[in-house]
């Protein structure tokens, strides 16, 4: 149960900034929102005064996520982010589904709305593909994977199961003999989507030892660089122990990339995950991008 912290009647920033588990979603004003944005919002402070909050809060608040979501995609995702972080149109925007239009909606069908995960996830297409410049990964084999199995589409989807579970959730032909050329060509940008969104893909251990999708354990928790990192492990190879990420997060490590090429994560030296400036620079960019947007 969330814990809700007022007796009186509230403003809509109150509620914004007041329900502890989702108060990063909301660094809005009135003035900023849709008008069905500040209606839900209303709502939700009816719901909280009338004291009836165990069967409509929690109905409020995903409304709100998905609100808020919608309004940070039509906000950020636009052409001139891709350009400003370095994309050329020929790569990102001349793809089968390289319409901006095409990018949100897919966005909106698996469910990433919340901004601190729209970072990440588009920070990671973007070093994972080159710029958008390679759909396939420049790889030939002799080492954990085969060469027929190698990294497809935005977010260089890999191994031959996890491909296969990727085209069976589109009702495409598991058994294609060009099944990495296939969906580096045709959906680059779905894969990447599903991949952030789903379990088999990609599973993120949780203390408790449960599992969550990425998207689903960034949007549970604040922008920090600790949480960065975490992402580009499970969007890499997990190096570091799953626990050590998640004590990293909840504890707001600092994180310093040394001169010895180690990653510095709370006085813990680690191999970062491979490309790590990369990494650095393509959130960078994204953030500063969202930050002129008056997106946190």
């Amino acid at each position: 149960m969330l814990a809700l912290k007022w007796n009186s009647i509230l403003s809509v920033s109150e509620v914004c900034v007041g329900i502890d588990a989702y108060d990063k979603y909301y660094q809005i004003s009135e003035g900023d929102v849709s008008s069905s944005m500040t209606e839900t919002v209303e709502k939700i402070i009816y719901v909280i005064n009338e004291n009836n909050v165990e069967e409509s809060l929690d109905t409020y608040l995903d409304e709100i996520v998905r609100l808020n979501g919608n309004y940070v995609i039509d906000q950020c995702i636009t052409v001139q982010l891709f350009e400003e972080c370095g994309c050329r149109r020929e790569d990102f925007l001349l793809n089968p589904q390289g319409t901006i239009e095409e990018y949100k909606e897919f966005m909106r069908q698996y469910g990433i709305y919340d901004p601190v995960s729209i970072k990440y996830f588009l920070a990671s297409c973007m070093h994972e593909s080159g710029m958008g410049s390679a759909g396939l990964e420049n790889y030939s084999g002799g080492g954990a994977y085969n060469a027929d199995e190698k990294g497809t589409g935005f977010i260089q989807l890999t191994w031959e199961e996890t491909q296969k579970l990727f085209l069976q959730s589109i009702g495409a032909d598991v058994n294609m003999e060009n099944r990495i050329e296939y969906i580096a060509s045709n959906h680059p940008f779905d894969s990447a989507t599903w991949f952030w969104t789903n379990k088999e893909a990609k599973a993120v251990v949780l203390p408790d030892g449960n599992y969550a999708t990425l998207n689903e354990y960034l949007t549970k928790h604040k922008d920090s660089d600790a949480l960065f990192a975490l992402s580009q492990y499970y969007v890499n190879s997990v190096t570091v122990s799953a626990d050590y990420l998640n004590l990293a997060v909840e504890n707001d490590m600092r994180v310093v990339y040394q001169e010895d090429g180690l990653l510095n994560i709370g006085g813990k030296e680690c191999t970062p995950p491979v490309g790590w400036s990369s990494r650095e620079v393509c959130y960078d960019t994204v953030t500063e991008f969202f930050d002129n947007k008056g997106v946190k």
